[in-house]
């Protein structure tokens, strides 16, 4: 099992062994993604995502791009972490 664990666009800039990944779990700051990580990582074709979110609108963009790569969102689920706020975490499943 390899475990990856710094910023994802340092990884995917880097020169790495290229070994298909079976899960990818993506914790972007509140801007989300973005297109150039979420093609990447896509590019990468891991039987899944899991992308934690705590911007729902940055979350629906980078579905999107994903769609567009052929990814499926599978589940979603919120979370209620900070109450008393407005803010709430969303944990996505994306599957091809």
């Amino acid at each position: 099992m390899t475990v990856v664990g710094e910023p994802v666009e340092r990884w995917l800039a880097g020169e790495h062994d290229r070994t298909p990944f079976d899960l990818v779990v993506l914790d972007p700051p509140r801007k989300g993604a973005g297109g150039e990580v979420v093609a990447s990582v896509a590019g990468l074709r891991p039987r899944a995502i899991a992308y934690v979110a705590c911007e729902p609108s940055a979350l629906a963009r980078d579905l999107r791009t994903f769609a567009e790569h052929g990814y499926r969102l599978a589940s979603l689920r919120a979370f209620d972490l900070f109450p008393m706020t407005a803010h709430v975490e969303c944990v996505a499943l994306v599957e091809p």
